[in-house]
């Protein structure tokens, strides 16, 4: 049983057979020619008489795997490969032809939201990848295209469902983290921001833009040394990522390093001559450094690139109080609250300016207003304390206009404007228990030294019940 090995048969005629007769003949023939004993020839002969049998039985044809394959499956890959080549025109004719082929194959209709993406067309990118995730919703890929088209469209709230939807698939996406956190800061939620900008670090820490965005989070917070070393590690993965050091202007300007925020103001504007940021940082800055005529240049360059810049807005009404113009500043307070009502630092900054005109009930009105926007406002709650104070040494709110000594004219001018301005509140409805609300109808929280204190004659009428929105100016 050991001799040599015996003939093989010859292999099957078509050329695209992977199994042939000369190959099962030779493993048969292989277990001949190694049979050495008695007891391994009783242990193999059975296997190798079942080889031979099955190499003289005829075959079936065996295709090559590309036979098989699914045309439109075909047709993705080489619109793939062209598209990976950048034959943008070859890869679109074939996504055609397999969407044609088989419109229920859902990588086709995705490779096509991808190719719309490059062409802007983000309206194609939503109805593509809206088709894709009907016909196959687990991708998370799928889920964070279509978010992006969405926010780039302005549909926020859609692109960031989108973006959970992501997530919740697959939680390694640091892009969609990222994006998802850039979508919170701008509907307020700050800290929900702050968090998903952590975890999008944690996963890529070599991204700046990361970085960047979680620092405008801290600054929001008014968390500037933090935001600073954030600030730090964008810069050093990305010296020319404008915003970063626009960021840093903001936290330092928060630390009084106005000389540090100048040096940041003037390297992203190097990068960035536009940078809206880094010309209201760098203005406030330059008023803190006694450069008033400075930050009103600066200011102005803002607002003529951006007329909704409030920092811009209160920046330069800062200057302008500071070089004495208090009217003209008021003014530009008035533009920053129509821009945000919200924004608690015009309401104080215009309270800080009515005190300078002498116009107490005013300046104790809206430092008390911004001290109910921002209950960490120390100055604002300093202002209204002292504002009460002045106040209640008089027995109406026009004596101290003329008692200024001012030109009887001018006395009457800004008595008229400040009766116009308490008379802006009367059947105005502002949260029910606000600090504004009290203050209006002559009820402060704060301790006063006159139990006598001019009360206003028309106090604002009281707030439906029903409606929680704070409706005041």
């Amino acid at each position: 049983m050991g001799g040599s090995r015996p003939a093989t048969t010859d292999t099957w005629a078509s050329g695209s057979s992977t199994l042939s007769r000369r190959t099962i003949a030779a493993v048969g023939g292989s277990l001949d020619w190694s049979l050495k004993s008695a007891t391994m020839r009783s242990k193999f002969e059975p296997l190798q008489f079942s080889l031979r049998a099955a190499a003289s039985q005829p075959l079936l044809p065996v295709r090559a795997a590309s036979a098989f394959e699914d045309p439109a499956s075909t047709l993705l890959s080489r619109s793939m490969t062209a598209f990976g080549s950048r034959q943008f025109a070859d890869s679109g004719a074939m996504l055609e032809k397999a969407m044609s082929s088989d419109p229920r194959h859902s990588p086709v209709w995705r490779q096509r939201g991808v190719a719309k993406t490059m062409t802007r067309d983000y309206d194609g990118v939503i109805a593509d990848c809206t088709e894709a995730l009907r016909l196959d919703g687990s991708k998370a890929s799928t889920w964070a295209r279509r978010a992006d088209a969405k926010m780039k469209k302005g549909d926020i709230k859609g692109a960031m469902r989108d973006c959970s939807e992501a997530i919740s698939r697959d939680d390694r996406l640091h892009r969609t983290w990222h994006s998802r956190g850039v979508m919170k800061l701008q509907l307020g939620d700050v800290a929900g921001s702050m968090k998903d900008c952590e975890k999008a670090t944690r996963l890529d820490p070599a991204v700046a833009e990361y970085w960047g965005t979680l620092a405008t989070g801290k600054v929001r917070m008014e968390e500037f040394a933090s935001a600073a070393e954030d600030c730090n590690e964008a810069i050093r993965l990305d010296a020319h990522h404008v915003p970063a050091w626009a960021s840093r202007a903001v936290a330092r300007n928060g630390l009084a390093q106005y000389e540090g925020a100048l040096a940041d103001g003037n390297q992203a504007l190097r990068f960035d001559r536009n940078c809206v940021v880094a010309l209201a940082q760098r203005a406030y800055a330059k008023v803190y450094l006694k450069d008033c005529d400075g930050a009103l240049a600066d200011c102005n360059r803002a607002l003529a690139l951006n007329p909704r810049s409030v920092v811009a807005w209160c920046t330069r009404g800062e200057a302008k109080f500071q070089q004495g113009d208090f009217n003209a500043a008021i003014q530009d307070f008035d533009q920053a609250i129509a821009v945000e009502s919200e924004n608690p630092r015009a309401w104080w900054y215009r309270g800080k300016a009515y005190m300078a005109l002498g116009q107490y009930e005013a300046a104790r009105i809206d430092s008390a207003h911004a001290y109910d926007l921002q209950p960490r406002f120390d100055d604002a709650r300093n202002n209204v304390a002292v504002a009460t104070a002045h106040a209640s040494t008089i027995s109406t709110w026009r004596l101290p206009i003329v008692q200024r000594g001012l030109p009887s004219q001018l006395a009457r001018d800004q008595e008229l404007q400040q009766e116009k301005y308490v008379r802006q509140y009367e059947g105005t409805p502002v949260r029910t228990g606000s600090r504004l609300s009290e203050t209006i109808a002559g009820f402060t929280r704060y301790p006063r030294s006159d139990p006598n204190l001019h009360r206003f004659s028309a106090p604002a009428a009281p707030a439906s019940p029903s409606d929680p929105v704070c409706v005041a100016p």
